[in-house]
């Protein structure tokens, strides 16, 4: 049998626990060449704030998301804790870098991890296509 001892003036120290961040980057989906739909989670009691706003920052270049100077688009709803916000307008085979974000009482401002997708490479089903006709139809003329 083994006894292990320790002086009484020695701290007990509580194992860690991990604190759920308040705002969390979610993923990328439904990326095309022009727009991705982009997903954060909010992490705090809504009704404990007078007003809320949340959304994702945008851009091509990971140290413009440090501050709001870069592109953004505002979630409208919030399905439990979660945000959808579709981005279009995006340049195709492009990498986009972004992050979500949470705005508590326009005074404290909270941003979600840096992460980023891809866009894909332009189609040929942007442009319009011609129907061809067999060689023995002829056209209407």
């Amino acid at each position: 049998m083994t006894f292990v001892a320790c002086e009484k003036n020695d701290p007990i120290t509580p194992p860690a626990q991990e604190t759920p961040s308040k705002i969390e980057t979610g993923a990328a989906e439904n990326i095309t060449a022009t727009s991705a739909t982009l997903k954060g989670m909010v992490n705090v009691d809504i009704t404990d704030y007078k007003d809320l706003e949340f959304g994702i920052l945008y851009s091509t270049k990971a140290e413009e998301l440090d501050d709001f100077t870069t592109s953004s688009k505002k979630g409208l709803v919030l399905i439990g804790n979660e945000f959808k916000v579709e981005v279009t307008g995006l340049k195709a085979e492009t990498k986009y870098y972004y992050r979500a974000y949470v705005m508590l009482n326009t005074l404290q401002i909270l941003l979600g991890d840096v992460k980023d997708f891809t866009t894909l490479e332009k189609s040929g089903s942007d442009e319009p296509e011609t129907p061809e006709i067999p060689g023995d139809l002829q056209q209407a003329g």
